[in-house]
């Protein structure tokens, strides 16, 4: 296995049902998350921990959605809490306190996650929350991390910072948050920090035109 370790764990894997009508089974599955890669191993008893065989692998960079999945009807104790990676790779943690942790350190690692997903499980050819049959859809749920700067920001600006911000940037800021990964709408938040300080103060609308908005900086930085 690799070093470095950053988080290690026998989870509950979901089967990826390579034929549309093949019945969904369930195996448990030694995840390994370094720094480089995800990578969950044949796990038994009789198995030795030192020549487990390695049954998939994503590279981290090659991520882009870590997020959790709505529950299906009926769902059993033992699968309460699941989690996706990259839409396809359904997990399943043994609480809830558990799954926060797979997905604050995948999120941790990552910062090219998009700001789509699917809520919902890829079952028997189609996503059950869009209907969508093609395993590389696009999402159709907003990444609710992506909805902070609207539902955080947004209310606490001033109407003299938001008659420039509605005039001068946020079409582009909509456009980047719908369509771009996370980590760019992040890069770009930071220029529009600066850009609006001094529009601001181009224009005289601000006392203090050398600062921001707390919740702006807070954003930002995250």
């Amino acid at each position: 296995m690799e070093k470095k370790i950053i988080l290690e764990e026998l989870l509950l894997k979901k089967s990826q049902q390579k034929r549309k009508m093949s019945p969904a089974n369930y195996k448990k599955r030694l995840f390994v998350l370094t720094k480089t890669s995800l990578s969950y191993y044949e796990y038994g008893k009789e198995v030795k921990t030192h020549f487990l065989k390695k049954k998939g692998s994503i590279d981290i960079e090659k991520i882009r959605c870590v997020e959790t999945v709505n529950l299906e009807e009926s769902t059993p104790p033992a699968r309460q809490y699941p989690f996706q990676v990259n839409g396809l790779l359904y997990v399943y943690a043994p609480d809830e306190e558990r799954r926060n942790k797979w997905l604050a350190a995948l999120h941790r690692e990552n910062t090219n996650l998009l700001s789509k997903y699917h809520k919902r499980f890829f079952t028997n050819g189609r996503f059950l929350c869009c209907n969508q049959t093609c395993k590389t859809a696009p999402g159709c749920t907003t990444w609710e991390k992506c909805n902070v700067f609207f539902c955080f920001y947004l209310p606490s600006l001033s109407d003299e910072y938001f008659d420039t911000l509605n005039a001068s940037f946020l079409p582009e800021i909509i456009m980047r948050a719908r369509y771009c990964a996370v980590s760019t709408l992040y890069l770009f938040l930071n220029e529009f920090r600066r850009l609006l300080v001094e529009t601001c103060r181009a224009q005289g609308k601000i006392a203090c035109a050398g600062e921001t908005p707390d919740s702006l900086s807070l954003l930002a930085d995250r």
